[in-house]
């Protein structure tokens, strides 16, 4: 998961780890269906290739893994939802990416 930018994690995470449908994804991610497609497809190259893995912000690490367990342990899906986005909302506009820097 290091080796995906936010935006790449945030879609691939709600698609494969949840079964979100692509238009749920675009919305959360503010991006077209198109896109949300396009990102989970990247990510899922990047998983594939084992592409360099970037460096990580362990804060930001450790704030999406209590979100996931959250949402897999007691269903908090918003909790996820929210971390998601903030981590791609911060990468779309220009500011500090964790926990991977995008492309």
């Amino acid at each position: 998961m290091e080796a995906l930018t936010p935006r790449q994690r945030a879609a691939y995470v709600l698609r494969e780890g949840f079964g979100y449908p692509y238009s749920s994804i675009s919305e959360i991610l503010h991006l077209s269906v198109v896109n949300a497609r396009q990102q989970v497809t990247r990510a899922q190259s990047r998983l594939a290739g084992n592409r360099r893995k970037q460096p990580v912000d362990s804060i930001a690490y450790r704030r999406l893994v209590q979100a996931f367990f959250a949402a897999a342990q007691a269903g908090d899906l918003p909790r996820l939802e929210k971390v998601l986005s903030m981590d791609a909302d911060q990468q779309s506009a220009g500011g500090t990416v964790s926990p991977a820097e995008s492309e």
